[in-house]
């Protein structure tokens, strides 16, 4: 394995990593800066030892904001369990859909989200190699399913729906239609199709035996 592909193949595993660590880092700061303010108040209110407002500042405090934003993520995911959780939030949703350039932004991460947090399988169905952008030139797509009955009535063929993300960033792409014939079911799975994506086709999942079998 060459020196490049090392280094890439070593980036997609930190990547997610480091990601995770910003996100949790941003709630932190977000708590450590209106939270902990008030509390170091009240600290100093209530305690006038000026030891222990300094203990407060420097140990207490980060500590408490790291708990309170763990405790926070974790009454979020509390809330939206249950039924009237979840019709709170929708409520919380509609008012954030009503603002005219947050809109647009929230649709579109929470579409993403929506999409590739699903884990029963329903996102996708599996994936497969089609004939794009020319004849003669394969990409991976991810099936989606079967066309809408406007599109099947109009070129009067049963076909179906393909989306065919991009390198590196697989959020954007295509959505393709084809022919059942001409989408060819590929063994690996969604994940495994995801990395080779995003790497460029450095990540290459372990290959099965080929089926030779259409959809």
């Amino acid at each position: 394995m060459s020196i490049r592909r090392t280094f890439i193949a070593g980036l997609f595993i930190v990547l997610p990593v480091i990601v995770t660590y910003w996100l949790l880092a941003l709630l932190f700061g977000a708590v450590n800066s209106t939270v902990t303010p008030i509390l170091t108040r009240v600290v100093q209110w209530v305690f006038s030892g000026e030891w222990l407002q300094h203990a407060w500042v420097n140990y207490f405090a980060p500590l408490v904001s790291v708990v309170l934003a763990v405790a926070l993520v974790f009454v979020i995911g509390l809330v939206g369990g249950n039924v009237l959780g979840r019709q709170v939030l929708r409520t919380v949703e509609n008012v954030v859909l009503r603002i005219p350039v947050v809109r647009g932004i929230y649709s579109a991460v929470r579409l993403f989200v929506d999409t590739f947090s699903r884990c029963d399988g329903r996102a996708y169905r599996g994936v497969v190699l089609v004939e794009f952008p020319r004849a003669g030139s394969w990409s991976l797509g991810l099936l989606t399913g079967n066309a809408s009955p406007e599109v099947t009535a109009h070129t009067r063929s049963d076909l179906v729906s393909v989306f065919v993300p991009t390198t590196p960033n697989p959020t954007g792409g295509y959505l393709i239609f084809v022919p059942e014939a001409q989408a060819l079911r590929l063994s690996m799975s969604v994940d495994d199709a995801l990395k080779m994506i995003i790497s460029g086709g450095v990540l290459i999942p372990e290959a099965s035996a080929p089926d030779g079998a259409s959809l």
